[in-house]
């Protein structure tokens, strides 16, 4: 077993650690891994007063690439997780104003075990991944029929920028996780006849996933 430190005080005893074979009966292992979910807003549609994330899980209501969380609200079975970061992606297609809006006017508040760890507006949450775009031309058009093309990130895109505890937060194993997104003023997405295609909003918490092979 790793000898304690004030990183590993909280962790609750595992059986022997195998990393390098997280197949064999008996032992525990642990990888890099995140914890991810997301929701939709329509173009037009007032954007919801409060959404809390990580309630529904992929075998409800929702794909695998919309979450991977597999229980409602909590890890699962025989697992624990070491958070590290806190990231926020806005989808890159969303129009400028609905990002803004999102970015400015809604706050972020990570609940664990129904305790407020991290509180901010989603632009403090850098995403640190998404779509980048690059280059865009209009080749041969003419000026008035030329079309604009932007590229939403939520920060760099880059993992590096994310924001990151000093220290990993450990999450135990039937302890509450809770993301609240939630309107701190009101406003409504943009329609389609001004260009608006509405947004989806992903939340990534990042770190090493702990789990007993039985």
């Amino acid at each position: 077993m790793n000898k304690l430190n004030r990183k590993n005080f909280a962790r609750p005893e595992f059986k022997p650690w195998r990393i390098e074979n997280p197949n064999l009966p008996g032992t525990g292992y642990e990888n890099t891994d995140f914890l991810y979910d997301s929701f939709s807003v329509a173009q037009a549609a007032a954007f919801p007063q409060l959404t809390p994330m990580f309630q529904v899980p992929n075998t409800a209501n929702k794909t695998k690439a919309q979450t991977n969380m597999q229980t409602a609200g909590v890890l699962a079975n025989q697992e624990t997780f070491k958070l590290r970061r806190v990231r926020v992606i806005i989808a890159a297609n969303t129009l400028l104003a609905d990002a803004i809006n999102i970015a400015q006017l809604c706050s972020g508040v990570l609940k664990i075990g129904g305790r407020d760890f991290l509180t901010g507006p989603l632009m403090a949450f850098p995403g640190g991944g998404g779509i980048q775009l690059t280059a865009a031309a209009n080749v041969g058009t003419l000026l008035g029929a030329a079309s604009i093309q932007t590229g939403i990130a939520n920060g760099d895109t880059n993992i590096m920028n994310a924001f990151q505890f000093e220290d990993e937060i450990m999450i135990n194993n039937g302890e509450s996780i809770r993301f609240d997104v939630t309107a701190e003023t009101a406003f409504n997405m943009t329609g389609t006849a001004s260009g608006g295609v509405g947004t989806t909003i992903y939340v990534f918490l990042d770190g090493r996933r702990l789990r007993n092979v039985s």
